[in-house]
């Protein structure tokens, strides 16, 4: 589930390409480095990639969590990511594992 987790935050980062189109001169020189690699992951995603960032951002968006704690956790899980220490799968993987637990979990009833 964390390996899901920081699959959709990354797929979040390349929703902000479909933004491209909104750069103007001033956006580019007041967007920090973060805004700019957004921008540039948008266009790599297919429309059903983009819907599913849009609703993780419009949940970002609406939920404030005041929990420092996850912030904590949600910055350490991202530092495993970024420094290989940690599996990650792709979704295909992700949607594989869960139709397999699906399956297992309605046999055992």
């Amino acid at each position: 589930m964390v390996n899901f987790i920081l699959l959709l935050f990354l797929t979040l980062i390349k929703l902000v390409n479909l933004l491209k189109f909104v750069k103007t001169t001033k956006i580019m020189r007041t967007a920090n480095l973060v805004d700019k690699q957004i921008i540039d992951y948008l266009g790599q995603l297919n429309l059903v990639q983009k819907k599913a960032v849009l609703n993780i951002i419009k949940a970002f968006t609406m939920e404030d969590t005041g929990d420092d704690n996850f912030d904590k956790e949600m910055n350490r899980r991202i530092a495993e990511y970024e420094s290989g220490s940690v599996k990650t799968y792709t979704w295909e993987e992700s949607i594989a594992h869960a139709r397999e637990a699906y399956k297992t979990s309605k046999s055992t009833k």
